[in-house]
């Protein structure tokens, strides 16, 4: 396989994980902050979307 698509594949895997990381903060902080449940579940469902990709 040539380096070049390895590294491309290499790049969107990281971008993937750093939007999952930073959704799954997202859901951290509002846990900690009491936000309402409704608006936790909905950025949770984002992490599950992401994850699916």
């Amino acid at each position: 396989m040539d380096k070049r698509v390895k590294k491309t594949s290499k790049d969107r895997a990281l971008h993937r994980i750093r939007i999952i990381q930073g959704h799954l903060k997202s859901v951290e902080k509002m846990i900690e902050e009491d936000k309402y449940c409704v608006d936790i579940v909905h950025q949770s469902r984002a992490v599950q979307k992401a994850l699916k990709k």
